[in-house]
C-alpha cells in the first residue's frame, strides 16, 4: 500500500515470505506499463464514482471538513491522476519508506529471539535516511450550523451527512467511552438505525461513525433517504444527537451495546491480523502495555454518566456540516428551514463553491427551443447537408467493466433502424425496427416487440428527428442555461412520442450537444441514463461526436466510435 505492507503465510513458510516481502520493500521496480495500468482502473474508478451519490458525497466532505489545503482534504481527480509519473513514485518511496520511520508487527508461532533473527537476515539491509516532517493547521468544527448542497438533478433520493473534524485517537484517555456513546447513537441497528428506518420508514439504514486519526478524525451520521423526507430525516440526525447529549441513556439499553461491543472484541481476536494492529496501535499511540488486556474491563465500566459527557464533547448538533448530495429544487427549501438564520450552500463534485450566480443564469430575450435546435443543427454542419443524407452505418467499441464490446447501428430514413451487439465476435443482441414492427433477438432468443417498448424503438428509429422535431411529434421546452462539463449550456426538455423524456444540454457558444439525461423507468424506480458527448469531428462536412460516456447510476461505459459512413445506399434487406 501507499504507507504499509502486509503478507502471511503456513510457519514452514515463514522464510519464504520474508524473502519475498524484503524483496519487494527493498528492491522495487516502478515500471511505466505498472503505472499506466493502475492509470487506467484509476480513472475508470474515477468515471464510476462521478455518479455515484456517496463516492461525492465521501469527497466534498473530505473538502469542507479539513479544507484544500489540508492533506485530509486532497481528492483523486482525472487532472492529478494524469499528472502522476513513474519518477514521482520513486521519490514518494525514497523519501518516505525508510525503517527509522516504520514499525513491524510479526504475529505467529515463534518467539522474540527468532523474530529478530529473521528480521535481521531480511530487513537489516534497510537504510536509515532523514524524513521530512510537516506541520498543518488543525481543522475544526464550523462555528455554526452549515448547510451544504451538491446538485443532482434527477436524483430521487438524497445522501444526507452531518458531520465535521473531531481530535480523537486511540491514545485519547476516554477513546473506549466515546466508541461506546458511538456505537449507540448509529454505530448498528440502534438509535438512528431505529429513528429513521423502524419509527419513520425514510431509509434502509443510518449510521454514525466517530473516526479515530493521529492528527485530526471526523465525526458522520449517514442516510440515504427519499427526497421528500430529506429535511426531516436531517432533523431527526440532529435530535438524536441532542438526545444523547440532555438525556442519561437507560442502564439496559446501554448493556446492549457493551455486551455488542464485547462479543465483537472477542471475535476480532481470532484474526492474527487484528492481534497485529493491536500491538501497532500499541507502539504508535503510545497505550499501556495492558491496554488490549483489560479493553474488556473498560467496557464494562462505562456508565450512563459517561455516555452523556461523551456527548457533549464529541457531538455537535449545532456546529457540524450537513451535506446533501440530492435534487437542489426539491430539498433547498427544507434545508434552509431548518435553521432560518443560516443560507444553503452548492458545491461541485470536487468540492468547489458554485456560486448562486452560475447557477441560474437568465434565458436571453425571445429565445425558444426551436431556435436552440437550428442553431445545433447549424453546428453539426446546416441543415440542408443534414437533409441530404439518406442512410448511416456506424461502428463503435464500449468499454464496460474491462470488457470490450462492438456496436454497429445501422439506420435508413425515414424510420429504419438496426443494432448489433458483439462480444469477441459473438452476437449478444440485435434490435430491428423495419418501418412497422420491432424484433430483438437476445439470450432469451428471438423476441417480438409489443406495447411501450415497440412504441419506444419506434421514436429511437426516426432519422435525424431534429430536422423536423414537431412533424415527427414531439414536444420540446426550453428550460434554462446551466453550466455543463463548464461550459454554459442551454437546457431543453425533450418528449419523444412514446413519453420518454429526455432533457439535452447544448453549448451556448458553439450550439453542439454536450449531455442528454433520459429519464427511465426501472425495476426499482425512475433512474436517469447521463450521456456525455465530446471529441466532435468532421465526418463528410457534418461533426459527429467520437466519445460517449454513458451512465445509469453507478454503471458507467465508454462509447468510441470507430467508423462512421452516410449515404452508403444500404439496401432494405439490412432491416429484414
Amino acid at each position: 500500500g501507499s504507507g504499509s505492507m502486509y503478507g502471511a503465510a503456513l510457519k514452514k513458510h515463514n522464510e519464504t515470505l520474508l524473502e519475498l516481502m524484503s524483496d519487494i520493500l527493498l528492491n522495487p521496480v516502478f515500471k511505466e506499463e505498472e503505472l499506466e495500468k493502475i492509470r487506467k482502473q484509476t480513472l475508470s474508478a474515477l468515471a464510476y464514482n462521478r455518479n455515484d451519490p456517496s463516492a461525492i458525497s465521501e469527497d466534498v466532505s473530505d473538502v469542507l471538513f479539513f479544507g484544500k489545503d489540508h492533506p485530509y482534504g486532497e481528492i483523486l481527480t482525472e487532472s492529478s491522476v494524469n499528472m502522476i509519473t513513474t519518477a514521482m513514485c520513486e521519490t514518494y518511496y525514497k523519501t518516505w519508506f525508510r525503517p527509522n520511520v516504520a514499525y513491524l508487527a510479526i504475529v505467529g508461532d515463534l518467539n522474540l529471539k527468532e523474530a529478530r533473527k529473521l528480521v535481521k537476515k531480511y530487513f537489516g539491509a534497510w537504510q536509515r535516511s532523514e524524513v521530512p516532517r510537516y506541520k498543518y493547521s488543525t481543522p475544526e468544527a464550523p462555528g455554526q450550523l452549515s448547510i451544504a448542497i451538491v446538485d443532482r438533478p434527477h436524483a430521487v433520493q438524497s445522501n444526507i451527512k452531518v458531520g465535521y473534524p473531531v481530535e480523537f485517537n486511540l491514545g485519547s484517555e476516554d477513546y473506549i467511552k466515546a466508541r461506546v456513546m458511538n456505537v449507540l447513537l448509529g454505530g448498528g441497528s440502534y438509535r438512528l438505525y431505529k429513528n429513521l428506518r423502524e419509527t419513520h420508514a425514510y431509509t434502509y439504514g443510518a449510521y454514525s461513525s466517530l473516526n479515530h486519526d493521529k492528527y485530526i478524525g471526523y465525526f458522520q451520521a449517514t442516510a440515504d433517504v427519499r427526497n421528500e423526507v430529506t429535511d426531516s430525516a436531517v432533523y431527526q440526525i440532529i435530535y438524536e444527537m441532542e438526545r444523547l447529549r440532555d438525556e442519561p441513556v437507560p442502564e439496559d439499553e446501554l448493556e446492549i451495546v457493551k455486551n455488542y461491543l464485547t462479543g465483537s472484541f472477542s471475535l476480532a481476536l481470532e484474526n492474527p491480523a487484528t492481534v497485529a494492529q493491536f500491538a501497532l496501535n500499541t507502539a504508535r499511540f503510545n497505550l499501556p502495555s495492558d491496554y488490549y488486556a483489560n479493553y474488556l474491563k473498560m467496557i464494562s465500566e462505562v456508565t450512563p454518566a459517561d455516555i452523556q459527557e461523551m456527548a457533549e464533547i464529541y457531538l455537535k448538533p449545532d456546529k457540524a456540516y450537513i451535506l446533501v448530495v440530492g435534487k437542489g429544487d426539491e430539498i433547498e427549501k427544507g434545508l434552509a428551514a431548518l435553521n432560518q438564520a443560516i443560507s444553503v450552500e452548492y458545491y461541485d463534485a470536487e468540492g468547489n463553491y458554485v456560486d448562486p450566480s452560475e447557477r441560474a443564469k437568465p434565458l436571453p430575450d425571445g429565445l425558444t427551443s426551436a431556435d436552440v435546435i437550428e442553431g445545433y443543427l447549424e453546428a453539426l454542419g446546416g441543415r440542408k447537408v443534414l437533409q441530404s443524407v439518406q442512410d448511416e452505418e456506424m461502428k463503435a467499441e464500449m468499454e464496460m467493466q474491462g470488457m470490450i464490446l462492438r456496436m454497429g447501428v445501422y439506420r435508413k430514413s425515414p424510420n429504419l433502424l438496426k443494432i448489433n451487439l458483439t462480444m469477441s465476435e459473438s452476437l449478444l443482441s440485435r434490435t430491428v425496427f423495419d418501418g412497422e414492427t420491432g424484433t430483438q433477438l437476445g439470450m432469451q432468443g428471438n423476441k417480438t416487440l409489443e406495447g411501450d417498448e415497440l412504441e419506444q424503438l419506434r421514436s429511437e428509429a426516426i432519422f435525424m428527428p431534429e430536422l423536423d422535431y414537431a412533424g415527427h411529434g414531439f414536444e420540446t421546452s426550453l428550460i434554462s442555461v446551466d453550466n455543463i462539463e463548464g461550459s454554459d449550456c442551454y437546457k431543453l426538455e425533450i418528449i419523444d412520442p412514446s413519453g420518454i423524456v429526455t432533457e439535452e444540454y447544448f453549448a451556448v457558444e458553439t450550439g453542439l450537444k454536450l449531455r442528454s439525461d433520459e429519464i427511465m423507468e426501472t425495476p426499482d424506480g425512475a433512474a436517469t441514463q447521463i450521456t456525455i458527448f465530446s471529441d466532435y469531428r468532421n465526418i463528410e462536412g457534418i461533426l459527429v461526436p467520437h466519445t460517449l460516456k454513458i451512465s445509469v447510476g453507478p454503471q458507467s461505459i465508454t462509447s468510441t466510435v470507430r467508423s462512421i459512413r452516410f449515404n452508403t445506399g444500404m439496401d432494405m434487406s439490412v432491416f429484414k
